[in-house]
């Protein structure tokens, strides 16, 4: 009986320490070196990007976007656009506009779960769950992609519900973290200011996104002034578009209405 109790004593602790430490996950070695969001060696970095969060505010403001996309990514193509954002209403609306002319090309309208989108000449409204976008370029009339949800996330900075959606491990030595939900990965890097990248990788999809702020723009200001973003075929390993985005003339604390986020 001594010896029964002994073991079971023992157990425990074993339990314990390993819940604590949380060396191995997933017999991943990739992941060696991250914890849980519980584990308290997380303490200082979690705290570190509630500091990071509170910079987020509403704003307006303008940006400029080069599109490099098809075959050996030869395809150019330019859009400006204007940038709507509620953080109290959750909600983004972007106006993609014709460099040359100003012609609304399409508005988009997103929060944390849905994209609503009207194209130039379309009446109809569609609406899909938050993910990748496609555009039709009027002039050349080529479809083009844009990885919409990782570039809204680089914006949207709403880290603690975000990591709360999945199975989440940090990293606070290279200030990292890793999100897992079902088939989607997302890989976060942080400087003390904000962040440096995100990284999205869908096996089913068979595509991986990676948006990274530049590095002229690793300055703390948000939104991040200049950020790149390259969707990857995970198959052939061939890149099938390249993203460019410089924001401007941004205005921050901005107050909207509801009305403000409707599509006209």
């Amino acid at each position: 009986m001594k010896r029964l109790c002994i073991f079971i004593l023992l157990l425990i602790v074993h339990c314990i320490s390993k819940d604590i430490n949380e060396e191995v996950i997933y017999d991943d070695p990739s992941l060696v070196g991250y914890y849980s969001l519980k584990n308290p060696k997380n303490k200082d970095f979690q705290e570190s990007l509630k500091q990071i969060e509170e910079k987020a505010v509403s704003f307006k403001g303008e940006f400029s976007m080069k599109i490099q996309s098809g075959e050996n990514l030869k395809n150019t193509d330019r859009v400006n656009g204007k940038i709507f954002y509620s953080k109290e209403k959750t909600k983004m609306k972007i106006q993609l506009l014709d460099p040359f002319f100003g012609l609304v090309l399409a508005q988009i309208v997103s929060d944390d779960d849905s994209i609503k989108i009207k194209p130039m000449g379309k009446d109809k409204i569609t609406e899909q769950p938050m993910g990748d976008i496609n555009i039709i370029d009027p002039t050349t009339k080529r479809v083009i992609a844009i990885p919409y949800h990782v570039i809204y996330n680089t914006i949207r900075w709403n880290f603690s519900k975000v990591f709360s959606l999945g199975d989440t491990r940090l990293n606070p030595t290279e200030k990292k973290v890793v999100v897992r939900k079902q088939t989607e990965e997302f890989k976060y890097e942080f400087y003390e200011g904000g962040i440096t990248s995100l990284e999205y990788k869908s096996i089913p999809k068979n595509l991986q996104a990676k948006c990274k702020v530049a590095q002229t723009a690793l300055d703390g200001s948000y939104p991040p002034k200049a950020m790149t973003n390259k969707v990857t075929d995970l198959v052939s390993g061939k890149d099938t578009s390249y993203v460019e985005i410089q924001y401007k003339n941004i205005s921050k604390n901005s107050k909207f209405t509801d009305s403000d986020f409707t599509i006209q």
